[in-house]
């Protein structure tokens, strides 16, 4: 009898409360993220590009529209990093300063499409009957234009500018949001909880913001990241045929379009901000496409 109770003292605990904390959904995505080497990889880029954003104006060491022509198309070196353009302006320092320019971007128009699929996806979703008929042929309506020539009507109705851009990239991808809203509104609101919460009583905005809404959240994350790069992308090339930022302001599409025309003379000019773009779209991408893998429900590892 001793014996067997001596053995029972000696055997090995288990903290369930710890076990439990690593099976809890929070847990479970954290682990996912830090083994998948796309979210990694995604995240450090995506960090260096809101560094740069945030402390760009520091570390630059030249103004960046400051004209000083007896530097003209200076080759990169240790005066200046990345060289100067056909002002003489040092494009390191302008290639930081339109980090700011690229995340403002990338951020105002996933808001406002944020925002606006949301409330367009559950109104939608929520009610269903002709409400849900009139928005939907809406939708269909706003996806039918080409991305792009969208864009470009917008920004010829308001006139060029960087926020014109903005509003544009915004508008332009509320129906992709609105429908995700939807289609997991439609499903969500004849689950149990749902029901519980009406027969008690709470109003509509109540179940749709507070039981619904959180719910659809995971597949807005994924779709806002990978929107993130295409606004970046999509903002540097108005900027670069004349209708987004205008010159002389430090953005990153506008450096490419006036570097162009000396290509062969002083390829850095165009090269840098090029590389600029492509590396922090990439690294976007790849965390969109990496936090699909991770938020993915039917994994379960």
């Amino acid at each position: 009898m001793s014996s067997t109770t001596a053995s029972l003292a000696n055997a090995p605990t288990t903290d369930t409360g710890l076990n439990h904390a690593a099976r809890t959904p929070r847990a479970m995505y954290w682990r996912r993220f830090r083994r998948n080497p796309l979210c990694i990889t995604g995240a450090l880029l995506l960090a260096l590009l809101m560094f740069l954003a945030a402390f760009g104006h520091l570390l630059a060491p030249h103004d960046p529209i400051l004209v000083n022509t007896a530097d003209r198309f200076i080759a990169p070196g240790a005066q200046y990093f990345f060289g100067t353009d056909e002002f003489g302006r040092d494009i390191f320092s302008r290639i930081l300063y339109g980090a700011r320019i690229a995340v403002q971007v990338g951020i105002v128009s996933v808001v406002v499409a944020f925002v606006g699929g949301i409330v367009l996806g559950l109104i939608s979703g929520y009610y269903s009957g002709w409400i849900d008929t009139i928005l939907s042929r809406l939708l269909e309506i706003w996806l039918s234009f080409p991305d792009i020539l969208f864009v470009i009507a917008v920004v010829a109705i308001l006139g060029p500018s960087l926020n014109n851009v903005i509003v544009a990239l915004g508008f332009l991808s509320i129906p992709a949001y609105a429908r995700i809203v939807r289609g997991s509104v439609m499903s969500a609101r004849q689950e149990v909880y749902v029901e519980a919460a009406r027969s008690v009583g709470v109003s509509n905005a109540r179940i749709m913001g507070r039981h619904i809404l959180p719910n659809v959240v995971a597949p807005l994350i994924i779709l806002s990241s990978l929107r993130f790069g295409g606004a970046l992308l999509t903002g540097a090339g108005l900027s670069f045929i004349g209708l987004g930022a205008q010159p002389p302001e430090p953005e990153w599409g506008a450096i490419l379009s006036g570097g162009r025309t000396y290509m062969y003379q002083a390829p850095w000019i165009t090269v840098f901000p090029g590389i600029a773009i492509a590396v922090f779209v990439l690294g976007i991408n790849m965390l969109g496409d990496g936090l699909r893998d991770v938020l993915d429900p039917r994994l379960t590892r």
